[in-house]
């Protein structure tokens, strides 16, 4: 493991066998902290052997104790995992190592001034599986997992009106595909999930802004010719707040979940993940602004295709007397194809994601203005060639609701909602593999 330690004050140099670290020693003047973790590649498998693990890691800068610097930043990175090695003689292919998981907090607390933390995490992407030329060849590992943490506190009074930021951001690793070979039992490994939270939160007259974003991590690929499936994408959930006394207000949360893997002739396609984005801006006179935004990730196509990610957005802008916006948009992950090329066995392809969207903004006396949208996933398609009795899959629902509430001012709201298309049988997307359409 790599890991960066730094302050403006005070620098300190330490090295270890499997570690390089830069320690800051923090006293009463420290200005700020900034903290990076690199975890290690896990080792490619020997012959017929797993792959190692990615190493996973955490990143904490800053503390939510007064007094901390103002200024607090960590970043994680989980180790990939290693590769599988190839079958020895006539046996399997050894599994790809799981990529290592990542977790970064950082958090900012002061009396004035200005305060800022920021968090940033990144899962490790799964091992390749090995291939085997007569036996099963090796699954995929998972992707590494990722969540940040961030908060930025201004704990009393700040009279100078200084500026409060908090920013969250973390991405879940790819998963390994599938060893590709003739003979390839085996299977995809799952994207990893994401999740972030970020809050910030100021008592006097400071303006505050908030963010937190997410990326869920695709499933691998399925690319022989046999049996095996892909991988499942991760989820990605997202949650940003920010609050100040009299100050204007900017938050915001995006997550978008990762795709699932598709598969080859003999293999399913596997769900794409889900999306959930959450965001809540409150003022005491100031303005605010509040937006979402979640979008699932698409279903896997394959033999059977899998259905895509669900998607929820929830936006909430609130304020005694500024103005406010409140936006929130919701899109749900397509579904998988069917590739059944020329048989006659039944198969169906993946449902579209469901979409669902809510805004709300109020006011006591100025302009409150509200929009939702909410666009579901449409059915996956059978693919060129199919064979008979291939059925396309169901769109899926959405569902869109706005609120704007003036005590005195004006207002503005609107919803709308799309549910998603079925899909054809016989046509539709083709086979999604690397180097096909």
């Amino acid at each position: 493991m790599n890991s960066i330690y730094r302050s403006i004050l005070a620098r300190s140099l330490m090295t270890g066998v499997a570690s390089l670290a830069f320690t800051m020693m923090g006293t009463a003047g420290v200005r700020a902290e900034t903290v990076i973790v690199q975890g290690d590649d896990g080792a490619a498998g020997d012959p017929g052997q797993p792959g190692g693990d990615g190493e996973p890691v955490a990143a904490d800068a800053g503390s939510v104790l007064p007094i901390t610097a103002p200024l607090n930043k960590s970043t994680a990175t989980g180790g990939n995992g290693g590769i599988g090695g190839n079958s020895a003689g006539n046996g399997d292919g050894g599994n790809g190592g799981n990529g290592g998981a990542a977790s970064a907090t950082a958090a900012t607390t002061i009396i004035s001034g200005s305060a800022e933390a920021g968090a940033a995490s990144f899962g490790g992407n799964g091992g390749l599986g090995g291939v085997s030329s007569f036996g099963n060849n090796g699954n995929g590992g998972p992707g590494g997992a990722a969540a940040a943490v961030s908060t930025a506190t201004s704990a009393a009074t700040n009279l100078d009106g200084g500026s409060i930021v908090s920013n969250a951001l973390a991405e879940g690793g790819t998963g390994g595909d599938a060893g590709a070979g003739p003979f390839n039992f085996a299977n995809a490994g799952a994207g990893g999930d994401a999740k972030a939270n970020s809050a910030a939160t100021s008592s006097g007259v400071g303006n505050v802004t908030s963010s937190a974003g997410v990326a869920g991590g695709n499933g691998g690929f399925h690319d022989g010719d046999v049996l095996g499936d892909g991988g499942a994408g991760g989820s990605a959930a997202a949650a940003a707040t920010g609050s100040s006394g009299s100050g204007n207000i900017a938050v915001s949360a995006s997550a978008t979940a990762g795709a699932g893997g598709d598969s080859g002739v003999g293999g399913n396609g596997v769900a794409g993940g889900s999306a959930t984005a959450i965001s809540t801006a409150t003022s005491g006179s100031g303005n605010v602004i509040s937006s979402v935004i979640a979008t699932g990730g698409d279903g896997g196509s394959g033999f059977n295709g899998d259905a895509g990610g669900s998607a929820t957005a929830s936006s909430t802008a609130t304020s005694v007397s500024g103005n406010v916006t409140s936006s929130a948009t919701a899109t749900g992950g397509s579904g998988g194809d069917t590739t059944n090329f020329g048989n006659n066995i039944s198969t169906i392809s993946g449902a579209g994601g469901s979409a669902t969207a809510s805004s709300t903004a109020k006011t006591g006396s100025a302009i409150a203005s509200s929009s939702a949208t909410a666009i579901a996933g449409a059915g996956g398609g059978a693919g060129d060639g199919a064979g008979d009795a291939q059925f396309g899959g169901v769109g899926g629902d959405a569902s869109a609701s706005s609120v704007a509430t003036s005590g005195f001012g004006g207002v503005v709201s609107a919803a709308v909602a799309a549910g998603g298309s079925g899909g054809g049988g016989g046509t539709g997307r083709r086979w999604r593999r690397r180097g096909c359409e």
